[in-house]
């Protein structure tokens, strides 16, 4: 449970990065699974979809500034 979690938060400290510097049409699965060396499905596995990703990080990236 613990590894989900670490994992949940890699990726939207992930996503949160790339559309800081790329914007959020700069935010690709693929180039997240690279980054993270995940697969693209173990990037959107945690959310259920790019959507859903997409929110979290811009929640996270709110409450960060």
């Amino acid at each position: 449970m613990h590894e989900a979690a670490r994992t949940r938060t890699r990726i939207v400290q992930a996503t949160v990065a790339r559309a800081s510097a790329l914007g959020l049409e700069g935010v690709t699965v693929r180039d997240l699974a690279a980054d993270l060396e995940l697969s693209k499905s173990g990037v959107l596995a945690p959310f259920g979809s790019r959507a859903e990703l997409l929110e979290i990080a811009f929640d996270n990236a709110i409450a960060t500034f």
